[in-house]
């Protein structure tokens, strides 16, 4: 959008040497650099505060049909503040500065001033804040090279930004699938690091218990306190008698008894 250096007037005349044109017209409402310019032929203050409507400035010096109505006596000399009093039934009325309450709570303009409504509006691209922005809709384009062949990925621009975002959509969906893997495998790990430590577990407690029987203790103790046998010669082991040998030459011996 060209830059336009056209001077822009309070209604006392005065210059608003910190306001913008809003439109191509000859004679059209100004706003400052920074708020938004209306198609209502107000202005929105977003940068400071209050943050509110408010009636600026105007190409035409004289203030004729070409420049915002509202508020022209109140503060001539430069802006004015435009306040919502009350919304009721889906109508908003404002004032021209800031609302005050009476001694019986109710609230009212300042000045005695009456309240009145705006016409809906929009913001005007190319024009004050948005002066660098040719549109405020979104850019939507397709591009399924990125993805599996069950997807897309879309590509959503919006008004002055200088870069895109991207999503990729499935029967599923890349994203929701990346996710379930990402809380599924470390699950399943988990999960088969917990049956190992069990086994484990359960072998060692077994090992622990087999040693600490009282049999298995009885046996260590006797087989530990057996002493060895030892085999005397000429006689039989555990007390019985000797054996001796016999002479076949004497028959005798084997008849006597």
């Amino acid at each position: 959008m060209v830059n336009d250096t056209r001077t822009c007037f309070f209604p006392s005349g005065a210059v608003a040497t910190d306001n913008v044109a809003c439109s191509s017209d000859e004679y059209t409402a100004c706003c400052g650099t920074h708020d938004l310019c209306l198609s209502n032929g107000l202005c929105l203050s977003v940068v400071h505060q209050p943050y509110v409507l408010n009636r600026g400035a105007c190409t035409d010096p004289e203030w004729g049909s070409g420049c915002p109505q509202y508020c022209r006596d109140n503060n001539p000399t430069g802006g004015c503040s435009i306040v919502n009093l009350l919304f009721s039934a889906g109508v908003s009325t404002y004032c021209c500065g800031t609302p005050i309450a009476r001694d019986d709570l109710t609230v009212i303009c300042p000045n005695n001033g009456s309240a009145f409504e705006v016409p809906t509006a929009h913001a005007l691209v190319g024009y004050a804040m948005l002066s660098n922005i040719s549109t405020l809709d979104a850019v939507n384009t397709t591009d399924t090279s990125s993805c599996p062949n069950n997807s897309t990925t879309t590509n959503t621009a919006t008004a002055g930004a200088d870069s895109d975002s991207t999503s990729c959509t499935t029967n599923g969906s890349c994203h929701s699938t990346a996710i379930g893997a990402g809380i599924g495998v470390p699950l399943g790990i988990i999960a088969l690091a917990s049956l190992a430590w069990a086994y484990l577990e359960r072998r060692r407690a077994s090992a622990a218990l087999l040693a600490a029987s009282p049999a298995a203790t009885g046996e260590r103790a006797k087989s530990s306190r057996q002493p060895p046998m030892i085999e005397l010669p000429g006689r039989p082991p555990y007390g019985g008698a000797p054996v001796g040998e016999l002479d076949a030459s004497n028959p005798s011996e084997l008849s006597s008894h």
